[in-house]
Protein backbone atom coordinates (compact mmCIF):
# COMPACT_ATOMS: atom_id res chain seq x y z
CA UNK A 1 0.00 0.00 0.00
CA UNK A 2 0.82 3.44 -0.83
CA UNK A 3 1.89 5.74 2.40
CA UNK A 4 3.59 9.03 1.60
CA UNK A 5 4.92 10.67 5.57
CA UNK A 6 4.36 14.66 6.01
CA UNK A 7 6.65 16.19 8.87
CA UNK A 8 6.43 20.29 9.53
CA UNK A 9 8.00 22.03 6.73
CA UNK A 10 11.84 22.27 7.05
CA UNK A 11 11.61 20.10 9.71
CA UNK A 12 12.66 16.04 9.61
CA UNK A 13 10.73 13.12 11.31
CA UNK A 14 11.82 12.93 15.43
CA UNK A 15 11.05 9.29 14.67
CA UNK A 16 13.97 6.96 15.48
CA UNK A 17 14.11 3.05 14.69
CA UNK A 18 12.74 1.08 17.22
CA UNK A 19 10.76 4.35 18.92
CA UNK A 20 7.22 3.09 18.33
CA UNK A 21 4.62 5.50 17.26
CA UNK A 22 0.99 6.51 18.86
CA UNK A 23 -1.26 6.58 16.00
CA UNK A 24 -4.52 7.97 15.24
CA UNK A 25 -6.47 7.18 12.44
CA UNK A 26 -9.68 8.54 10.32
CA UNK A 27 -10.49 10.78 7.66
CA UNK A 28 -10.57 14.10 9.14
CA UNK A 29 -12.48 15.91 6.81
CA UNK A 30 -12.14 19.44 8.33
CA UNK A 31 -10.09 19.11 11.49
CA UNK A 32 -12.67 20.50 13.55
CA UNK A 33 -12.44 20.92 17.20
CA UNK A 34 -13.61 16.98 17.97
CA UNK A 35 -10.32 15.92 15.73
CA UNK A 36 -8.31 18.15 17.42
CA UNK A 37 -9.09 16.92 21.14
CA UNK A 38 -8.31 13.53 19.53
CA UNK A 39 -5.08 14.73 18.26
CA UNK A 40 -3.94 16.34 22.05
CA UNK A 41 -5.24 13.54 23.36
CA UNK A 42 -2.70 11.84 20.99
CA UNK A 43 0.07 14.07 21.49
CA UNK A 44 -0.41 13.68 25.34
CA UNK A 45 -0.38 10.26 24.90
CA UNK A 46 3.26 10.10 22.65
CA UNK A 47 4.99 12.62 25.32
CA UNK A 48 3.93 10.57 28.12
CA UNK A 49 5.31 6.96 26.45
CA UNK A 50 8.17 8.69 24.55
CA UNK A 51 6.55 7.85 21.32
CA UNK A 52 6.34 9.50 17.96
CA UNK A 53 2.71 11.22 17.54
CA UNK A 54 1.38 10.44 14.20
CA UNK A 55 -1.70 10.07 11.80
CA UNK A 56 -3.00 7.84 9.36
CA UNK A 57 -5.32 9.59 6.81
CA UNK A 58 -6.45 8.98 3.77
CA UNK A 59 -6.66 9.70 -0.58
CA UNK A 60 -9.49 9.91 -1.93
CA UNK A 61 -11.83 10.35 0.41
CA UNK A 62 -13.57 7.13 1.11
CA UNK A 63 -16.43 8.40 0.32
CA UNK A 64 -15.18 9.44 -3.38
CA UNK A 65 -13.63 5.93 -3.43
CA UNK A 66 -16.75 4.19 -3.34
CA UNK A 67 -19.29 6.19 -5.36
CA UNK A 68 -17.00 8.03 -7.42
CA UNK A 69 -20.25 9.05 -9.60
CA UNK A 70 -22.06 10.67 -6.49
CA UNK A 71 -20.67 14.30 -5.80
CA UNK A 72 -18.83 14.72 -2.34
CA UNK A 73 -19.01 17.96 -0.07
CA UNK A 74 -15.01 18.06 1.26
CA UNK A 75 -14.23 20.31 3.72
CA UNK A 76 -10.42 20.74 3.60
CA UNK A 77 -8.37 19.20 0.48
CA UNK A 78 -5.04 17.18 1.37
CA UNK A 79 -2.88 19.51 1.60
CA UNK A 80 -4.81 22.14 3.80
CA UNK A 81 -5.37 19.29 5.99
CA UNK A 82 -2.35 18.00 6.69
CA UNK A 83 -1.01 21.65 7.45
CA UNK A 84 -3.93 21.64 9.87
CA UNK A 85 -3.21 18.30 11.46
CA UNK A 86 0.97 19.33 11.70
CA UNK A 87 -0.10 22.81 13.36
CA UNK A 88 -1.78 20.97 16.40
CA UNK A 89 1.67 19.16 17.39
CA UNK A 90 1.65 15.91 15.19
CA UNK A 91 5.20 15.01 14.47
CA UNK A 92 4.36 12.94 11.34
CA UNK A 93 1.05 12.92 8.99
CA UNK A 94 0.92 9.50 7.04
CA UNK A 95 -1.09 9.63 3.67
CA UNK A 96 -2.59 6.46 2.90
CA UNK A 97 -3.66 5.60 -1.60
CA UNK A 98 -7.43 4.53 -0.80
CA UNK A 99 -8.03 2.49 -3.39
CA UNK A 100 -9.16 -0.95 -4.26
CA UNK A 101 -6.70 -2.85 -2.84
CA UNK A 102 -6.30 -1.08 0.10
CA UNK A 103 -10.33 -1.40 0.51
CA UNK A 104 -10.59 -4.62 0.16
CA UNK A 105 -7.66 -5.53 2.64
CA UNK A 106 -9.40 -7.43 5.95
CA UNK A 107 -9.15 -5.37 9.40
CA UNK A 108 -6.66 -8.60 10.62
CA UNK A 109 -4.67 -7.92 7.84
CA UNK A 110 -4.54 -3.89 8.34
CA UNK A 111 -3.75 -4.52 11.85
CA UNK A 112 -0.82 -6.86 11.25
CA UNK A 113 0.67 -5.13 8.22
CA UNK A 114 0.18 -1.67 8.07
CA UNK A 115 -0.04 -0.94 12.00
CA UNK A 116 2.75 -3.10 13.44
CA UNK A 117 4.69 -3.87 10.59
CA UNK A 118 4.94 -0.69 8.16
CA UNK A 119 4.14 1.99 11.14
CA UNK A 120 5.51 0.23 13.96
CA UNK A 121 2.62 1.48 16.26
CA UNK A 122 2.45 0.97 20.10
CA UNK A 123 -1.01 2.91 20.81
CA UNK A 124 -3.78 4.13 19.09
CA UNK A 125 -5.96 7.11 20.00
CA UNK A 126 -9.10 6.59 17.94
CA UNK A 127 -12.79 7.95 18.94
CA UNK A 128 -15.14 4.96 20.29
CA UNK A 129 -17.17 4.47 16.96
CA UNK A 130 -13.89 3.45 14.83
CA UNK A 131 -14.16 1.15 11.85
CA UNK A 132 -11.62 0.15 9.83
CA UNK A 133 -11.28 -3.27 7.40
CA UNK A 134 -13.11 -4.53 4.58
CA UNK A 135 -17.02 -4.07 5.30
CA UNK A 136 -15.84 -2.19 8.44
CA UNK A 137 -15.45 -5.73 10.46
CA UNK A 138 -12.64 -4.08 12.25
CA UNK A 139 -13.16 -1.99 15.90
CA UNK A 140 -12.03 -0.93 19.14
CA UNK A 141 -12.24 -4.27 20.39
CA UNK A 142 -10.14 -5.81 18.11
CA UNK A 143 -7.20 -3.62 18.06
CA UNK A 144 -7.11 -4.38 21.86
CA UNK A 145 -7.44 -7.91 21.03
CA UNK A 146 -4.59 -7.36 18.35
CA UNK A 147 -2.30 -6.08 21.45
CA UNK A 148 -2.61 -2.26 20.84
CA UNK A 149 -3.06 0.03 23.82
CA UNK A 150 -6.30 1.47 23.17
CA UNK A 151 -8.39 4.24 25.30
CA UNK A 152 -11.17 5.78 23.23
CA UNK A 153 -12.01 9.11 24.46
CA UNK A 154 -15.70 9.98 24.52
CA UNK A 155 -17.08 12.15 21.57
CA UNK A 156 -16.54 15.44 21.52
CA UNK A 157 -19.57 17.80 22.04
CA UNK A 158 -20.50 21.41 20.76
CA UNK A 159 -21.21 22.80 24.25
CA UNK A 160 -23.50 25.45 23.24
CA UNK A 161 -25.87 22.78 20.74
CA UNK A 162 -24.87 19.36 22.50
CA UNK A 163 -24.71 17.60 19.65
CA UNK A 164 -21.63 15.61 18.81
CA UNK A 165 -19.20 17.39 16.61
CA UNK A 166 -18.84 15.57 12.69
CA UNK A 167 -17.59 16.38 9.44
CA UNK A 168 -21.32 15.75 8.61
CA UNK A 169 -22.99 17.88 11.06
CA UNK A 170 -19.94 20.68 9.31
CA UNK A 171 -21.33 19.79 5.92
CA UNK A 172 -24.86 20.35 6.95
CA UNK A 173 -24.88 23.70 8.58
CA UNK A 174 -22.79 25.14 5.63
CA UNK A 175 -25.49 23.92 3.16
CA UNK A 176 -28.24 25.19 5.39
CA UNK A 177 -27.00 28.60 5.00
CA UNK A 178 -25.13 28.58 8.35
CA UNK A 179 -21.00 29.32 8.52
CA UNK A 180 -21.29 30.78 11.88
CA UNK A 181 -22.37 27.31 13.42
CA UNK A 182 -19.37 25.94 11.20
CA UNK A 183 -17.31 28.10 12.34
CA UNK A 184 -18.34 27.34 16.14
CA UNK A 185 -17.64 23.34 15.47
CA UNK A 186 -14.51 23.66 13.40
CA UNK A 187 -12.45 26.53 15.60
CA UNK A 188 -12.13 28.39 12.67
CA UNK A 189 -14.34 30.09 9.61
CA UNK A 190 -14.55 27.33 6.74
CA UNK A 191 -12.24 27.97 4.01
CA UNK A 192 -11.77 27.76 0.04
CA UNK A 193 -8.58 28.03 -1.83
CA UNK A 194 -8.52 28.55 -5.60
CA UNK A 195 -7.23 30.44 -8.57
CA UNK A 196 -8.96 33.43 -9.59
CA UNK A 197 -10.21 32.85 -13.33
CA UNK A 198 -11.61 35.78 -15.83
CA UNK A 199 -15.21 35.62 -15.93
CA UNK A 200 -17.78 37.99 -17.81
CA UNK A 201 -16.81 41.33 -16.03
CA UNK A 202 -20.39 42.25 -14.68
CA UNK A 203 -18.93 43.15 -11.55
CA UNK A 204 -16.40 45.81 -13.05
CA UNK A 205 -19.08 47.61 -15.29
CA UNK A 206 -21.37 47.22 -11.64
CA UNK A 207 -18.22 49.46 -10.31
CA UNK A 208 -17.57 45.84 -8.28
CA UNK A 209 -15.09 44.44 -9.46
CA UNK A 210 -14.95 40.36 -8.47
CA UNK A 211 -12.43 37.57 -8.07
CA UNK A 212 -13.86 34.86 -9.92
CA UNK A 213 -13.11 31.26 -8.54
CA UNK A 214 -14.94 28.03 -9.61
CA UNK A 215 -15.00 25.93 -6.54
CA UNK A 216 -14.41 21.52 -6.41
CA UNK A 217 -18.14 20.08 -7.95
CA UNK A 218 -18.80 18.63 -4.80
CA UNK A 219 -19.22 21.85 -2.67
CA UNK A 220 -22.51 21.91 -1.24
CA UNK A 221 -22.74 25.41 0.54
CA UNK A 222 -25.76 26.97 0.21
CA UNK A 223 -26.24 30.00 -3.05
CA UNK A 224 -26.07 33.39 -1.81
CA UNK A 225 -24.19 36.43 -0.93
CA UNK A 226 -22.32 36.00 2.10
CA UNK A 227 -19.74 38.25 4.44
CA UNK A 228 -16.20 36.54 4.06
CA UNK A 229 -12.32 37.58 4.44
CA UNK A 230 -9.94 37.08 1.16
CA UNK A 231 -6.25 36.47 2.16
CA UNK A 232 -4.39 37.19 -0.73
CA UNK A 233 -0.34 36.92 -0.11
CA UNK A 234 -0.96 36.41 3.58
CA UNK A 235 -2.94 39.86 3.89
CA UNK A 236 -6.72 39.21 4.69
CA UNK A 237 -9.58 41.63 3.30
CA UNK A 238 -13.02 42.19 4.79
CA UNK A 239 -15.04 41.43 1.37
CA UNK A 240 -18.47 39.96 0.48
CA UNK A 241 -18.74 37.18 -2.55
CA UNK A 242 -21.99 35.48 -4.43
CA UNK A 243 -21.90 31.56 -4.35
CA UNK A 244 -24.43 30.41 -7.14
CA UNK A 245 -25.63 31.23 -10.83
CA UNK A 246 -26.45 34.98 -11.17
CA UNK A 247 -29.68 34.82 -12.03
CA UNK A 248 -29.95 38.39 -12.87
CA UNK A 249 -28.02 37.48 -16.41
CA UNK A 250 -29.60 33.82 -17.08
CA UNK A 251 -29.09 30.97 -14.87
CA UNK A 252 -25.79 30.29 -15.68
CA UNK A 253 -24.56 26.44 -15.97
CA UNK A 254 -21.76 26.53 -13.98
CA UNK A 255 -21.54 27.67 -10.42
CA UNK A 256 -19.16 29.85 -9.39
CA UNK A 257 -17.56 32.00 -6.35
CA UNK A 258 -17.78 36.14 -7.43
CA UNK A 259 -15.49 37.67 -4.50
CA UNK A 260 -15.95 41.83 -3.69
CA UNK A 261 -12.91 42.96 -1.37
CA UNK A 262 -13.62 46.03 -0.01
CA UNK A 263 -10.16 47.22 0.47
CA UNK A 264 -8.21 45.65 -2.77
CA UNK A 265 -7.08 47.40 -6.03
CA UNK A 266 -5.13 45.27 -8.38
CA UNK A 267 -5.20 42.70 -10.62
CA UNK A 268 -6.04 39.29 -8.97
CA UNK A 269 -5.75 37.43 -12.18
CA UNK A 270 -4.13 34.00 -12.12
CA UNK A 271 -3.55 34.09 -8.27
CA UNK A 272 -4.66 31.65 -5.67
CA UNK A 273 -6.58 33.52 -3.09
CA UNK A 274 -8.17 31.95 0.16
CA UNK A 275 -11.65 32.98 1.19
CA UNK A 276 -13.03 32.40 4.71
CA UNK A 277 -17.48 32.45 5.43
CA UNK A 278 -17.95 34.40 7.98
CA UNK A 279 -21.83 35.22 7.62
CA UNK A 280 -24.58 34.49 5.33
CA UNK A 281 -26.39 37.53 3.99
CA UNK A 282 -29.43 36.32 1.80
CA UNK A 283 -30.19 33.84 -0.54
CA UNK A 284 -29.51 34.53 -4.45
CA UNK A 285 -31.98 37.01 -6.64
CA UNK A 286 -32.93 38.64 -9.94
CA UNK A 287 -33.96 42.38 -8.87
CA UNK A 288 -36.08 44.63 -11.35
CA UNK A 289 -32.88 46.20 -12.78
CA UNK A 290 -29.20 45.90 -12.93
CA UNK A 291 -29.42 49.20 -11.15
CA UNK A 292 -31.42 47.50 -8.49
CA UNK A 293 -28.59 45.00 -7.79
CA UNK A 294 -25.96 47.72 -8.13
CA UNK A 295 -27.81 49.50 -4.71
CA UNK A 296 -28.16 45.53 -3.48
CA UNK A 297 -24.62 44.56 -4.36
CA UNK A 298 -23.74 47.91 -2.22
CA UNK A 299 -26.23 47.14 0.93
CA UNK A 300 -24.57 43.85 1.17
CA UNK A 301 -20.85 45.12 1.38
CA UNK A 302 -21.81 47.48 3.63
CA UNK A 303 -23.60 44.69 5.81
CA UNK A 304 -20.31 42.24 5.40
CA UNK A 305 -18.18 44.79 6.46
CA UNK A 306 -19.91 45.23 9.52
CA UNK A 307 -20.28 42.20 10.30
CA UNK A 308 -17.27 41.13 9.51
CA UNK A 309 -15.63 44.16 12.30
CA UNK A 310 -18.04 42.60 14.98
CA UNK A 311 -16.48 39.31 13.92
CA UNK A 312 -12.44 40.26 14.13
CA UNK A 313 -13.36 42.24 17.67
CA UNK A 314 -14.98 39.50 19.22
CA UNK A 315 -12.08 36.73 17.51
CA UNK A 316 -9.23 39.29 18.58
CA UNK A 317 -10.22 39.93 22.54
Amino acid sequence: MEITCFTRPNQASPHRAGQGRALTIGNFDGVHLGHVHLIKKLVAEAKRSGLTAAALTFEPHPARHFAPERPFFQLTPSARKIELMLNEGIDEVHLARFDTAFAAMSAETFSTKILKGQLDTKALIVGPDFRFGAGRKGDVDLLKASGFHCSPPPLYQDKASGENISSSLIRKALASGDPAYATRLMGRPFRVEGKVVHGAARGRELGMPTANQLLDSGCDLKNGVYAVFAEVDGKRYPAATNWGRRPQFGQDSDLILETHLLDWSGDLYGQNIAIDFIAYLRPEAKFESVEALRLAMEADCLQARDLLRAFFKKTSS
